[in-house]
């Protein structure tokens, strides 16, 4: 089976992850301010708050600026609505879609930007005054299983962040010397996590090129179609009548899948607004395999398998 996506773990990923469990040390130690630093240098911000993952810093974001109106697309991680539904702010959903490209949650209280599915070199620079949001679970960019960064330049933020995602602990001296003024959230980061992000972090470039070489044999052998959608993360086709092309799919060994189910068709968010955009492309856009070490044979093998189905079917 060609998988869908596969982690860039590699030796050096492994060795780093390994001498960190030696070390004995698994929590609380360097690792994890060592990540956040130069993370922070390679998105082109002042600071970076790791956690254990994207949605728990949304959390701890939403907890900060308690917002009480929050507008996001309605095609995006059932999460990010779950959070505010959690926390009784208001929602509001848009038709758009966002799979591949990082994205805008407008507030009441300040601009958040959801870019789990990016990281680029000074990515922040592009929304300086916005509260950035990314992921590192085992599907993204840079892939630790589970985790995640909060990246800001607000000085008194970052301190308000960094100290509710440890329980709301503010230290003194020592580990066992803090006091607590704001109930806070378990959600810091392990060193052991910090040490796989950071050993992929320090060669994101080169694993970016290498997705850009495998895009580049997909536009070689692929016919295209105005609607496909590409990024980094993710290759998506448009697709006809997908039921029947998953099946297909399977039998030969490729795996495909859908994306984003619409937040708004879910029974808990349901409206009767139709949001074609969401709708139609969640049922037409298909994610097809695509990740850095992906190579040529496999590249060539899904792109005729769509190629042929596209014949009969695409409206190109």
């Amino acid at each position: 089976m060609i998988p869908l996506l596969k982690p860039p773990i590699n030796k050096d990923d492994i060795k780093a992850v390994v001498e960190q469990m030696e070390s004995g040390m698994l929590v609380g130690g360097k690792k994890v301010k060592e990540f956040e630093d130069e993370f922070a240098e390679y998105v082109g911000c002042k600071y970076a708050i790791a956690t254990n993952g994207l949605t728990n810093g949304y959390c701890v974001v939403l907890d900060m600026l308690k917002p009480t109106q929050i507008n996001l697309p309605s095609a995006t991680y059932v999460s990010m609505a779950n959070m505010p539904k959690k926390f009784n702010i208001n929602i509001t959903f848009r038709d758009e879609w966002i799979a591949g490209r990082a994205y805008p949650i407008y507030t009441d209280k300040g601009l958040l930007i959801d870019s789990a599915h990016e990281i680029d070199r000074d990515i922040c620079k592009r929304s300086p005054d916005a509260t950035w949001l990314f992921s590192f679970h085992a599907t993204k960019l840079l892939s630790t299983g589970k985790g995640g960064m909060i990246c800001t330049n607000s000085k008194p933020q970052a301190d308000f962040m960094r100290s509710i995602t440890d329980n709301g602990r503010l230290y003194g001296n020592y580990k066992f010397d803090y006091v607590v003024h704001n109930a806070g959230w378990n959600f810091y980061m392990s060193d052991l996590t910090a040490a796989l992000g950071l050993s992929q972090l320090r060669r994101l470039d080169e694993t970016n090129a290498k997705r850009d070489k495998v895009k580049e044999m997909y536009d070689k052998h692929l016919i295209s179609d105005k609607r496909d959608n590409w990024s980094r993360y993710i290759y998506q086709v448009w697709i006809e009548n997908f039921p029947m092309f998953l099946q297909q799919a399977k039998a030969v060994g490729i795996q495909v899948s859908k994306h984003f189910n619409p937040i708004h068709r879910q029974p808990l968010y349901f409206t009767n607004r139709r949001m074609p955009i969401s709708e139609e492309y969640s049922e037409h856009l298909i994610s097809i395999p695509f990740y850095a070490d992906m190579d040529g044979g496999d590249v060539y093998k899904v792109a005729n398998f769509i190629n042929n189905w596209r014949k009969p079917n695409a409206k190109n």
